[in-house]
């Protein structure tokens, strides 16, 4: 798949901790005490997520698997889940090893209720004007779960290195021929963190893991959305 007409990519590193037992703010005044010395940069918004697969899973199976390279298609929007939503986005989130980059392009504004029609969020993307290469690739993908949650900001004072903190995790299944976001899981226990950083300061990196008390993870919220969703 080309990826050259995207209006907005970067190649980056990204580490992740899943962590449970400690309360967000706990986590937070740890990342604000960290002597990188990380403050907010951004007020903190919810995001929202659909995410898409083929009918085999094949992008979940590959993160699963392990498989060095994967791609996720998503959109996403801030603010709240339902309602007319004004400035949404398609984002392919590719990744090969822990290195990624995140394409995106703007898309049509749409409504979210309870009970759309589930074809309405594929003519969300195949009507916005995204490259003939982006929908052919979009073309056997089909919505299968969203996701919600409560995002900080923070950054390295030399600005080397940006942290985002989750927390307030919901998932909701997609499915039918008419959409319910009433069969959901919540995940009030786990808070994600996650590190971002250029390439080319990958060999500082430990300066700023080593410091916290948990561990790197492997995480999705794509992946811990079909396993608490659906069934295999």
């Amino acid at each position: 798949m080309n990826v050259d007409n995207n209006t907005e990519t970067s190649y980056r590193y990204e580490r992740k901790f899943n962590i449970t037992g400690l309360s967000a703010n706990e986590i937070e005044s740890i990342v604000k005490n960290h002597p990188a010395m990380f403050s907010e940069i951004f007020h903190q918004r919810y995001i929202n997520n659909i995410y898409f697969d083929d009918y085999n899973f094949s992008n979940f199976y590959q993160n699963i698997n392990g498989n060095s390279k994967r791609i996720k298609y998503r959109i996403r929007w801030y603010g709240d889940f339902a309602g007319y939503i004004e400035k949404p986005f398609f984002e392919i989130k590719i990744r090969q090893g822990n290195i990624g980059e995140k394409p995106t392009y703007p898309l049509v504004p749409f409504n979210v209720y309870e009970g759309m029609p589930y074809n309405s969020i594929r003519e969300i993307v195949l009507n916005s004007q995204l490259p003939d290469d982006i929908i052919f690739s979009f073309e056997f993908q089909k919505a299968v779960v969203a996701n919600r949650y409560l995002r900080k900001y923070f950054k390295s004072a030399d600005n080397k290195f940006r942290i985002t903190l989750d927390s307030d995790i919901s998932y909701y299944r997609l499915q039918g021929i008419n959409l319910s976001f009433n069969h959901n899981f919540a995940d009030f226990e786990s808070v994600v963190i996650e590190i971002k950083y250029d390439i080319k300061d990958e060999n500082s990196i430990m300066n700023i893991t080593n410091f916290f008390p948990f561990r790197i993870t492997k995480n999705s919220k794509y992946v811990n959305g079909i396993e608490n969703m659906y069934l295999f």
